[in-house]
């Protein structure tokens, strides 16, 4: 059944963001390996999602994103800049449990496949994480934590 779905999506132009605006698939970030999920609002905004662990953090991460430049198209796909705005919330469960709640914010970049429903990503930016119980790491003097944001991944849209 898979293997069917698969030929037929290569017998058709992808309509990722058009038709096929539901997508799954895997990234990695500050959680290690996380299951990432992204729904297209128009063709070219749409809000994602990210759950995941790395072991000793578990996280989940909200954004809002919007394509604002195409870098170039080929026959075989698209590839697009975009930017990124949104919430984070974690969990530390190394040591001691804490929490981490934060926004956040960055830009990317993804290549939209023609022949199949797929897409591949790249995105970094910086969270600003105003509640950081865990008073090992960053600044304590009540500033929380500023840090790196970033992920790196694929999905497959339906």
């Amino acid at each position: 059944m898979l293997l069917t779905l698969a030929l037929t999506s290569l017998a058709q132009a992808s309509d990722v963001a058009t038709t096929k605006k539901f997508g799954i698939g895997v990234a990695s970030g500050p959680t290690g390996i996380a299951a990432t999920g992204k729904f297209y609002l128009t063709d070219k905004a749409g809000i994602s999602g990210y759950i995941g662990t790395s072991g000793w953090y578990h996280g989940f991460r909200a954004n809002f994103e919007m394509e604002f430049y195409e870098i170039e198209s080929w026959d075989f796909g698209r590839l697009d800049l975009y930017w990124d705005v949104g919430v984070d919330l974690g969990l530390w469960t190394w040591g001691v449990s804490t929490g981490l709640v934060g926004v956040g914010g960055g830009v990317g970049i993804e290549l939209q496949f023609e022949k199949v429903p797929a897409s591949v990503f790249v995105d970094a930016g910086l969270g600003i994480y105003p509640v950081n119980a865990y008073d090992t790491i960053g600044p304590k003097a009540g500033f929380g934590l500023i840090a790196p944001r970033g992920a790196a991944g694929g999905r497959w849209y339906f």
